[in-house]
């Protein structure tokens, strides 16, 4: 029982360092990365999370890559899952063209919604696959403070991969976060609402568009010096830092 205490005390003390070590706000002009892979748990997490920035990456000129780990089947309310299954995909591959993204460039798994922690060897071997033809960057992905399940196990699917020259940027979608990162969206605020909107079943249970264009007004208003209208915030550290953090 001591032993345990000393290490639970341990492990406090180092996540307490990582955070405070990268937890200094910065104000973030141009996004690192050649090759940008984004992790969604469902088919409009992308947009919501990190929107603003794909569009930033793609004017810069970087390669964007999208894979949606579940397949939103329960996200329709009366929906037989096959059908909400095509839906999703069908509104992710709008949300998609409206912000640029070539479709050969998305990536669907297919796990089912709510059941991706128990798939987690499988995804980890699918992503690494995919990270292998593609060797990321920077990976976005919700932070594994957000409040779902398949969120959260998409967190746990990165820690299944070594990933160790990589930068990771977690994004908020249904969590605030303690960000270390802001970028300026204003720019593309107009597009990543209209990808937003692309996800029409969505948006008819909740609306996202509003509440998360009310938390990029946030995080430009309460988290920046400079005068600007929209601001994503993100949690960005190195693969190793990250999962330690977690």
């Amino acid at each position: 029982m001591k032993f345990n205490k000393i290490l639970n005390h341990l492990l406090f003390r180092i996540q307490e360092y990582i955070y405070k070590k990268n937890s200094k706000l910065r104000h973030i002009e141009y996004l690192e990365g050649n090759t940008v892979w984004v992790m969604s748990p469902h088919p409009d997490d992308d947009a919501i999370g990190c929107g603003g920035a794909i569009l930033k990456h793609l004017q810069m000129g970087h390669d964007v890559r999208i894979v949606y780990l579940c397949s939103g089947d329960k996200g329709i309310k009366d929906e037989r899952a096959e059908n909400a299954n095509k839906i999703r995909k069908l509104e992710a591959q709008n949300a998609a063209m409206i912000m640029g993204i070539s479709l050969d460039n998305l990536y669907f798994l297919n796990f089912e919604d709510d059941t991706l922690i128990n798939h987690l060897d499988k995804a980890s071997i699918k992503i690494l696959d995919l990270f292998n033809l593609f060797p990321p960057n920077i990976i976005y992905l919700p932070s594994f403070l957000d409040n779902h399940p398949d969120h959260f196990a998409t967190n746990n699917v990165l820690k299944k991969c070594n990933l160790k020259n990589t930068l990771i940027s977690a994004y908020e979608v249904w969590t605030p976060l303690i960000p270390n990162r802001i970028v300026d969206i204003t720019e593309y605020i107009l597009l990543k609402e209209k990808a937003i909107r692309a996800h029409t079943s969505q948006l008819n249970a909740l609306s996202y568009d509003k509440a998360i264009l009310g938390l990029n007004q946030y995080r430009a208003k309460m988290y920046t010096k400079k005068t600007i209208d929209y601001a994503k915030a993100f949690l960005a550290l190195q693969w190793k830092e990250y999962i330690t953090l977690y």
